[in-house]
């Protein structure tokens, strides 16, 4: 189980991922994280943030490495996206078919400095167009939880 804060700046998106063991998770919703725990930085940034859990998202995911042209690539695809309404910090299992259907596939072709010519031609071959694109985001918006103006 992992806690992760992704941010981005300048078009470079930057992520911090600490491992925990499910049996953290209460310590998400205590007043005070227990001294010394790996997960103390996401557990302040919940309270400061006055943070909830709002949404569930489950899918399965494809995920390819390797190197091209000298350089480590990375391509992950994400089928199957459903998603539901969640009252609390756990990890209920979302049954098959429940919940929403994000009727998307996403595909994340990972690369540094320029696409390799493996990506240019996937992108070709498969009429690919490039697009931001976030998972939560469509999952919040499906399940009717934006917020007013948002």
């Amino acid at each position: 189980l992992y806690l992760e804060q992704k941010r981005k700046s300048r078009g470079w998106v930057t992520k911090r991922r600490t491992g925990v063991a499910p049996t953290d998770l209460p310590f998400l919703l205590a007043e005070t994280a227990p001294d010394g725990w790996v997960g103390d930085w996401f557990h302040l940034a919940l309270r400061e943030r006055r943070l909830a859990p709002r949404c569930q998202v489950t899918y399965r995911r494809v995920a390819r490495v390797g190197e091209a042209e000298g350089s480590p690539i990375r391509l992950t695809m994400d089928r199957r996206i459903r998603c539901g309404v969640l009252a609390e910090i756990a990890l209920p299992e979302m049954e098959e078919g429940a919940g929403a259907p994000l009727e998307v596939t996403i595909l994340e072709l990972k690369f540094r400095n320029t696409m390799p010519r493996l990506f240019k031609e996937l992108t070709r071959q498969f009429r690919l167009t490039p697009t931001a694109s976030s998972k939560y985001r469509q999952a919040v918006s499906l399940c009717g939880l934006l917020p007013v103006g948002g």
